[in-house]
């Protein structure tokens, strides 16, 4: 039997033994905290990056431009590349193809602005175009009063900085009072100065200019003013041989309002006013030159001199001074400016059989500057949409997302009000699905994730023509170093309570204004408790069956108006189980917070430090590229269509042809210069036309009476010269190289535009000699011709 103290030795062995290894096992978390730190290149706690959201929005703006640019010149290198198989394949066979690139600026006043701000936020981006985009009448509405209701709050976004504009009222009048009052001290020593004078002959070498008011009011009438540029790409494509016919388009407007700073203000009044002129007066003293009864009657200015023996002057009065007191009531105004990006890159292609697809990515964004010291602020509602109709009408499926409006902190990112919808139907069984998902939401930060499916309404159309609706959600996750929890699922607002071990991210702030909708009255949307956006603990999806009913217009069920949750766990003498959740909960939780947070929060804190630096560096890599991409692009443009756009020509067959190598001048790059060519009469009728070729100079006319002749030599192509026949025919200037036919004795003229190109024709005992001119391209106009007699 072991003894009292053998017990108590083996304890305080085992809790050393404990001790030891809950030692090692938080060293070696410690050590992996900091390899994943190491290896992302972040020490986890002590770096501080954050999004540059400003800059990230205008790369984004750049990069979208760049593409524009590049998609052009894509769209030209491929016309330039279809257009010669037009002439070569039957039509309808290669597809058409159109490339149109532009893009407009325009200075707009701030009243405009305003105008055109209103404008690019109530429109919504267009999707009707989009196959399954919208086909349930009340849940295409509900999706479309959501997007207005994003685009509402962007809106209210500019609230703020345009009325801050209204603050520069209280200091322009403050100015105006005082530079109205100003002009009184500046006549009085104007005035001063012309009495002195009079009385002792004071040189004055300027008066003072006096402070016109009307210039301050014209000079402040043109503040607040910006701009509106429009980037576009449109491209078609029409191939009837695929019955595809269809159009793309990308298309990015910004509006700018420029900043407006009191160090702004002041210059654009300082440069209308420009310098004032002080009052200058010379230096020096007066001295009395008559006394009477120890009265001076009589004085008289000594001025100072300087060593040229010029008269020193001083300034007695500056009205600068003046204008800058006046103008210090700006000191306070700051005004940074603010943007407002549209962006839409879309497909509508009809295809065979009545079939059709589409596709919308686009976005509206407001960017309002953070000035000195304060992050920009930079709001986004994204949006997706793809569908597409089948050939045939078989199927119908399409689908539209948008994460909401999406929002940023310094290493996280957040959304609210997202929605996702989507169809599928098939017109010809009479069934189909649509369905509509609201208030989704989401968040990324280093202290973890949330993720909200919000509220989905589906209809369930059947083939005997009923639609069974249905309400349900899909919960909400959180996972993160502080806890990891679930909202359970609902169906028709009947859900199970959720877990959550630790608690949900301490940082998450999904949240409109700063008012949380899960704090909301629910008398305001009359949809029930919507509890807390991004679900926590004890937050459920509630939704009254009957109202989803009544919204849809459809007849309440009597089995559903009169269900109620049976009592079978009390009858059955079972354990509750949510009770039984909540005691995992308290065990757990205790033990999360304790031994997985400190690590974790390190690993995540590192992480976030490393893909935010990522996503700031790689936005501007991505400029970088995209720029690099449309010079290259561009340059492969211009080459395919320069050369494009030279005419095509037929190249020299027979014996006597030439190979398909350009010459320019010289038949060869080692012959002499061609000679000027004797023109020989035309014999047996034959014409000589002389060539228009530009660039290539006159060929020889050589004259010969053998069997294959000499002609092939003084033929060319390319600024080559006019080759000569035999001696029976003579020498014509041809535009691309005439194709002579020795066989009946007379040339033929071939080719098109191009420079002088050689024709000849050979003559044998038989007159059966052939012989093709040389291709050329260049500026002549005429081809020749030759006959010759057997």
């Amino acid at each position: 039997m072991t003894s009292p103290q053998g017990n108590r030795a083996s304890r305080r062995e085992a809790a050393r033994a404990q001790a030891r290894s809950s030692k090692k096992l938080t060293k070696a978390a410690a050590a992996l905290g900091a390899v994943l730190a190491i290896g992302t290149g972040v020490a986890a706690p002590a770096m501080g990056a954050e999004f540059n959201a400003g800059q990230i929005a205008e790369n984004g703006y750049a990069t979208t431009d760049n593409i524009i640019t590049i998609t052009d010149n894509l769209g030209r290198t491929q016309i330039a590349l279809l257009a010669p198989l037009k002439s070569v394949l039957p039509e309808g066979w290669v597809p058409a193809v159109t490339s149109s690139k532009n893009s407009t600026s325009e200075p707009l006043t701030i009243l405009e602005i305003v105008s055109e701000a209103t404008g690019m936020l109530v429109a919504v981006p267009d999707t009707s175009h989009v196959p399954g985009v919208g086909g349930n009448s009340v849940l295409g509405a509900l999706d479309q009063g959501n997007a207005l209701i994003q685009q509402a709050y962007l809106g209210l976004q500019l609230v703020d900085p345009l009325f801050s504009l209204t603050n520069i009222a209280g200091p322009a009048a403050s100015a105006g009072a005082d530079l109205t009052v100003a002009n009184g001290p500046i006549i009085a020593a104007n005035a001063k100065a012309l009495a002195e004078k009079a009385w002792n002959g004071r040189p004055i070498k300027q008066q003072a200019d006096l402070i016109d008011p009307t210039k301050f009011l014209s000079s402040l009438a043109g503040v607040g003013s910006g701009s509106k540029t429009t980037d576009s790409w449109t491209g078609t494509v029409d191939w009837p041989a695929l019955g595809v016919s269809g159009s793309n388009w990308i298309t990015q407007n910004r509006l700018t309002m420029d900043p407006l700073t009191a160090a702004g203000l002041k210059d654009t009044v300082l440069q209308a006013y420009g310098p004032l002129q002080p009052l200058e007066v010379a230096k020096g003293s007066e001295q009395c030159t008559r006394k009477a009864l120890g009265i001076c009657y009589s004085r008289t200015w000594d001025a100072e001199k300087d060593a040229s023996g010029a008269t020193v002057y001083e300034i007695a009065y500056d009205p600068n001074s003046a204008l800058a007191k006046a103008l210090s009531h700006f000191d306070d105004f700051d005004f940074q400016g603010l943007s407002i990006i549209t962006r839409e890159i879309g497909t509508a292609y009809s295809l065979p059989l009545d079939g059709s697809a589409g596709s919308l990515v686009g976005l509206t964004q407001v960017i309002i500057p953070g000035g000195e010291g304060r992050p920009d602020q930079v709001l986004t509602v994204p949006i997706m949409a793809g569908g597409i109709t089948s050939p045939g009408q078989l199927f119908t499926a399409g689908g539209k997302f948008s994460p909401g409006i999406v929002t940023n902190g310094a290493q996280s990112v957040q959304s609210v009000l997202g929605s996702r919808s989507s169809s599928f139907a098939i017109p010809e069984l009479g069934v189909g699905l649509d369905k509509t998902s609201l208030l989704q939401s989401y968040y990324i930060g280093p202290d973890g994730m949330l993720i909200n499916s919000g509220v989905t309404v589906a209809l369930l159309k059947l083939a005997d023509g009923v639609t069974l609706p249905v309400v349900y959600s899909l919960g909400s996750l959180n996972v993160g170093p502080y806890g990891i929890g679930y909202s359970g699922p609902s169906f028709f607002g009947i859900g199970l309570p959720g877990f959550q071990l630790g608690t949900t991210p301490p940082d998450a702030d999904l949240s409109l204004a700063g008012v949380n909708l899960g704090e909301l009255d629910p008398a305001l949307l009359d949809l029930g408790q919507l509890g807390s956006l991004f679900g926590g603990a004890n937050s459920l999806v509630s939704l009254d069956p009957a109202l989803v009913f009544a919204a849809l217009g459809i007849e309440v069920p009597e089995f559903l108006s009169e269900a109620e949750l049976p009592g079978f766990l009390s009858d059955l003498d079972l354990p509750d189980p949510i009770e039984v959740v909540r005691r995992i909960e308290a065990f757990l939780s205790p033990l999360y917070t304790e031994h997985v947070t400190p690590t974790a929060s390190q690993i995540s804190k590192a992480l976030a430090d490393a893909a935010t630096n990522l996503v700031n560096s790689g936005s501007n890599a991505v400029r970088s590229a995209s720029t690099s991409l449309a010079e290259a692009t561009g340059e492969i443009a211009d080459a395919v269509g320069n050369s494009g756009s030279a005419s095509t020509t037929s190249h020299a067959t027979g014996r006597h042809a030439l190979d398909e190598t350009s010459y320019v001048g010289k038949h060869r790059n080692d012959d002499p210069a061609p000679p000027v060519p004797t023109l020989a009469p035309a014999q047996s009728g034959s014409t000589y036309t002389p060539g228009e070729g530009a660039g290539g100079s006159t060929g020889g006319d050589p004259t010969s009476s053998g069997v294959t002749g000499s002609g092939e030599s003084a033929s060319g192509s390319t600024g080559s010269t006019t080759g000569g026949g035999d001696g029976a025919s003579s020498g014509s200037t041809a535009a691309t190289g005439g194709d002579t036919s020795g066989s009946t004795g007379s040339g033929s003229t071939g080719g098109s535009t191009g420079t002088t190109g050689g024709s000849d024709s050979a003559s044998a005992t038989t007159g059966s000699g052939t012989s093709t001119g040389g291709s050329a391209s260049g500026g002549g106009t005429s081809g020749g011709s030759a006959s010759s007699d057997d």
